[in-house]
Protein backbone atom coordinates (compact mmCIF):
# COMPACT_ATOMS: atom_id res chain seq x y z
CA UNK A 1 0.00 0.00 0.00
CA UNK A 2 2.68 2.25 0.53
CA UNK A 3 4.19 2.34 -2.99
CA UNK A 4 0.61 3.20 -3.90
CA UNK A 5 0.08 6.29 -1.55
CA UNK A 6 3.67 7.53 -2.34
CA UNK A 7 2.87 7.58 -5.96
CA UNK A 8 -0.97 8.80 -5.54
CA UNK A 9 -1.43 10.55 -2.78
CA UNK A 10 -2.34 9.54 0.91
CA UNK A 11 -5.42 8.36 2.51
CA UNK A 12 -7.97 9.65 5.19
CA UNK A 13 -7.53 7.71 8.73
CA UNK A 14 -11.00 8.37 10.03
CA UNK A 15 -10.64 5.32 12.54
CA UNK A 16 -7.01 5.79 12.94
CA UNK A 17 -6.12 2.53 12.63
CA UNK A 18 -3.51 3.26 9.61
CA UNK A 19 -5.29 1.11 7.22
CA UNK A 20 -7.68 0.32 4.28
CA UNK A 21 -9.88 -2.21 4.75
CA UNK A 22 -11.01 -5.07 1.85
CA UNK A 23 -14.17 -6.47 2.56
CA UNK A 24 -14.11 -10.01 0.23
CA UNK A 25 -17.79 -10.30 0.21
CA UNK A 26 -20.69 -12.30 -2.29
CA UNK A 27 -22.78 -8.82 -2.05
CA UNK A 28 -20.28 -7.78 -4.55
CA UNK A 29 -21.10 -10.91 -7.00
CA UNK A 30 -24.10 -10.13 -6.73
CA UNK A 31 -23.77 -6.98 -9.20
CA UNK A 32 -22.63 -8.46 -11.68
CA UNK A 33 -25.00 -8.50 -15.00
CA UNK A 34 -25.18 -9.64 -18.59
CA UNK A 35 -21.79 -12.11 -18.67
CA UNK A 36 -19.08 -9.12 -17.35
CA UNK A 37 -17.66 -9.48 -13.88
CA UNK A 38 -18.17 -6.72 -10.91
CA UNK A 39 -14.66 -7.45 -9.41
CA UNK A 40 -15.29 -4.60 -6.23
CA UNK A 41 -16.06 -1.04 -5.84
CA UNK A 42 -15.12 2.04 -3.52
CA UNK A 43 -18.46 4.04 -2.21
CA UNK A 44 -17.50 7.21 -0.63
CA UNK A 45 -20.71 7.26 1.89
CA UNK A 46 -17.69 5.25 4.17
CA UNK A 47 -15.63 8.19 4.15
CA UNK A 48 -18.21 11.37 4.47
CA UNK A 49 -21.58 9.66 5.74
CA UNK A 50 -19.96 7.52 8.66
CA UNK A 51 -21.34 4.53 7.74
CA UNK A 52 -18.85 2.13 8.54
CA UNK A 53 -16.50 5.48 9.91
CA UNK A 54 -13.43 2.88 8.20
CA UNK A 55 -11.41 3.69 5.08
CA UNK A 56 -13.37 0.66 3.26
CA UNK A 57 -13.09 -1.32 -0.05
CA UNK A 58 -15.40 -4.47 -0.96
CA UNK A 59 -13.92 -7.14 -3.35
CA UNK A 60 -15.53 -9.86 -5.27
CA UNK A 61 -16.00 -13.25 -3.40
CA UNK A 62 -14.44 -16.82 -4.72
CA UNK A 63 -17.37 -18.45 -5.72
CA UNK A 64 -16.51 -21.71 -8.07
CA UNK A 65 -19.98 -22.84 -8.04
CA UNK A 66 -21.39 -19.23 -9.57
CA UNK A 67 -23.90 -19.12 -6.61
CA UNK A 68 -23.61 -15.91 -6.38
CA UNK A 69 -22.93 -14.01 -9.55
CA UNK A 70 -20.91 -15.56 -12.31
CA UNK A 71 -18.10 -18.54 -11.38
CA UNK A 72 -15.04 -17.51 -9.95
CA UNK A 73 -12.58 -19.57 -8.64
CA UNK A 74 -10.56 -19.34 -5.87
CA UNK A 75 -7.40 -19.60 -7.68
CA UNK A 76 -8.53 -17.19 -10.21
CA UNK A 77 -9.30 -14.76 -7.79
CA UNK A 78 -6.19 -15.06 -6.12
CA UNK A 79 -4.16 -14.51 -9.14
CA UNK A 80 -5.87 -12.55 -11.32
CA UNK A 81 -9.14 -10.82 -9.60
CA UNK A 82 -8.24 -9.38 -6.00
CA UNK A 83 -4.34 -8.35 -6.64
CA UNK A 84 -4.95 -5.81 -8.71
CA UNK A 85 -8.43 -4.94 -7.33
CA UNK A 86 -7.10 -4.23 -4.20
CA UNK A 87 -4.77 -1.20 -5.63
CA UNK A 88 -7.70 -0.60 -8.29
CA UNK A 89 -10.58 0.33 -6.08
CA UNK A 90 -8.24 1.71 -2.93
CA UNK A 91 -6.77 4.46 -6.09
CA UNK A 92 -10.93 5.48 -6.20
CA UNK A 93 -10.67 5.88 -2.52
CA UNK A 94 -7.49 7.95 -2.43
CA UNK A 95 -8.51 10.09 -5.32
CA UNK A 96 -11.51 10.71 -3.80
CA UNK A 97 -10.42 11.63 -0.34
CA UNK A 98 -7.86 14.02 -2.04
CA UNK A 99 -10.35 15.44 -5.01
CA UNK A 100 -13.11 16.19 -2.41
CA UNK A 101 -11.88 16.17 1.09
CA UNK A 102 -8.57 17.53 0.77
CA UNK A 103 -8.84 19.95 -2.03
CA UNK A 104 -12.93 20.96 -1.68
CA UNK A 105 -13.36 19.85 -4.85
CA UNK A 106 -15.97 17.61 -6.70
CA UNK A 107 -14.89 13.61 -7.97
CA UNK A 108 -12.90 13.32 -10.74
CA UNK A 109 -14.40 12.33 -13.78
CA UNK A 110 -15.32 8.82 -14.24
CA UNK A 111 -13.36 8.17 -17.17
CA UNK A 112 -10.50 9.76 -16.03
CA UNK A 113 -10.56 7.88 -12.17
CA UNK A 114 -11.13 4.66 -14.24
CA UNK A 115 -7.94 4.81 -16.29
CA UNK A 116 -5.97 6.31 -13.05
CA UNK A 117 -7.27 2.75 -10.73
CA UNK A 118 -5.99 1.05 -14.28
CA UNK A 119 -2.98 2.71 -14.11
CA UNK A 120 -2.17 2.15 -10.31
CA UNK A 121 -2.60 -1.65 -11.30
CA UNK A 122 -0.05 -1.21 -13.79
CA UNK A 123 2.91 0.43 -11.41
CA UNK A 124 1.78 -1.87 -8.54
CA UNK A 125 2.78 -4.63 -10.74
CA UNK A 126 -0.27 -6.17 -10.72
CA UNK A 127 -1.34 -5.40 -14.37
CA UNK A 128 -2.91 -9.04 -15.20
CA UNK A 129 -6.29 -7.89 -16.06
CA UNK A 130 -5.32 -4.57 -18.49
CA UNK A 131 -4.54 -6.18 -21.56
CA UNK A 132 -7.83 -7.47 -22.27
CA UNK A 133 -9.40 -3.83 -21.78
CA UNK A 134 -6.50 -2.23 -24.38
CA UNK A 135 -7.21 -5.08 -27.10
CA UNK A 136 -10.86 -4.65 -27.10
CA UNK A 137 -10.22 -0.83 -27.75
CA UNK A 138 -7.50 -1.74 -29.91
CA UNK A 139 -9.80 -3.48 -32.04
CA UNK A 140 -11.93 -0.79 -32.95
CA UNK A 141 -11.05 2.68 -31.22
CA UNK A 142 -13.27 4.45 -33.91
CA UNK A 143 -15.88 3.44 -31.99
CA UNK A 144 -14.46 3.92 -28.36
CA UNK A 145 -14.08 7.47 -26.71
CA UNK A 146 -11.39 7.79 -24.24
CA UNK A 147 -13.62 10.52 -22.74
CA UNK A 148 -17.51 9.20 -22.39
CA UNK A 149 -20.16 11.10 -20.71
CA UNK A 150 -20.86 8.51 -18.40
CA UNK A 151 -19.01 5.09 -16.62
CA UNK A 152 -16.79 3.99 -19.28
CA UNK A 153 -16.71 0.80 -21.18
CA UNK A 154 -13.97 -2.42 -20.55
CA UNK A 155 -12.78 -0.93 -24.43
CA UNK A 156 -12.86 2.60 -23.29
CA UNK A 157 -11.19 1.43 -20.27
CA UNK A 158 -8.22 0.16 -22.17
CA UNK A 159 -8.06 3.18 -23.97
CA UNK A 160 -7.86 5.39 -21.29
CA UNK A 161 -5.47 3.40 -19.75
CA UNK A 162 -3.15 3.62 -22.84
CA UNK A 163 -3.22 7.55 -22.73
CA UNK A 164 -2.30 7.45 -19.68
CA UNK A 165 0.37 5.27 -19.81
CA UNK A 166 1.68 7.05 -22.81
CA UNK A 167 1.98 10.66 -20.71
CA UNK A 168 3.34 8.77 -17.89
CA UNK A 169 5.94 7.68 -20.13
CA UNK A 170 6.53 11.06 -21.77
CA UNK A 171 6.39 13.58 -18.35
CA UNK A 172 9.77 12.68 -17.45
CA UNK A 173 8.86 12.81 -13.52
CA UNK A 174 6.35 10.24 -13.87
CA UNK A 175 5.62 9.66 -10.25
CA UNK A 176 4.82 13.64 -9.84
CA UNK A 177 2.60 13.83 -13.04
CA UNK A 178 0.49 11.31 -11.46
CA UNK A 179 0.33 12.48 -7.90
CA UNK A 180 -0.40 16.15 -9.17
CA UNK A 181 -3.56 13.99 -11.43
CA UNK A 182 -4.81 12.80 -7.82
CA UNK A 183 -3.77 15.75 -5.52
CA UNK A 184 -5.83 18.43 -6.69
CA UNK A 185 -9.30 20.08 -7.45
CA UNK A 186 -9.26 20.13 -11.28
CA UNK A 187 -10.81 17.32 -13.36
CA UNK A 188 -10.93 15.63 -16.23
CA UNK A 189 -8.94 16.75 -20.03
CA UNK A 190 -7.87 20.27 -17.89
CA UNK A 191 -6.48 17.96 -14.86
CA UNK A 192 -4.50 16.21 -17.81
CA UNK A 193 -3.11 19.40 -19.38
CA UNK A 194 -2.13 21.02 -15.90
CA UNK A 195 -1.01 17.93 -14.66
CA UNK A 196 1.02 17.23 -17.47
CA UNK A 197 2.42 20.52 -17.17
CA UNK A 198 4.38 20.17 -20.21
CA UNK A 199 7.11 23.01 -21.24
CA UNK A 200 6.87 22.59 -25.34
CA UNK A 201 4.39 24.52 -26.83
CA UNK A 202 4.16 21.39 -29.42
CA UNK A 203 3.04 19.43 -26.79
CA UNK A 204 1.50 20.64 -24.07
CA UNK A 205 -2.69 20.73 -24.91
CA UNK A 206 -5.40 18.00 -24.51
CA UNK A 207 -5.44 17.90 -28.79
CA UNK A 208 -1.78 17.38 -29.22
CA UNK A 209 -1.30 15.01 -26.40
CA UNK A 210 -4.40 12.82 -28.50
CA UNK A 211 -2.77 13.79 -31.86
CA UNK A 212 0.80 12.14 -30.48
CA UNK A 213 -0.51 9.14 -28.99
CA UNK A 214 -2.50 8.03 -31.48
CA UNK A 215 0.78 7.93 -33.95
CA UNK A 216 2.59 5.82 -31.01
CA UNK A 217 -0.19 3.62 -31.18
CA UNK A 218 0.09 3.58 -35.12
CA UNK A 219 4.00 2.41 -34.32
CA UNK A 220 3.47 0.10 -32.09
Amino acid sequence: LSSLTSTFGGFSDINNDGVVVALITSQVNKLSSGGGIVTGFFWSGDLVSGYNNMEIIYLVAPDSAGVYGPKVSNSFAMSNFLPGVFFHETQHLINYYQHVVVKGGTSEKAWLNEGLSHLAEDLIGYNLENYSRYDLYLAAPHNNSITPSGSPSLAQRGGIYLMLRYLYEQSGNSSSFVGRLVQTSDTGATNVVNAYAGTDSAFNEWGEFLKYWAVALAYT
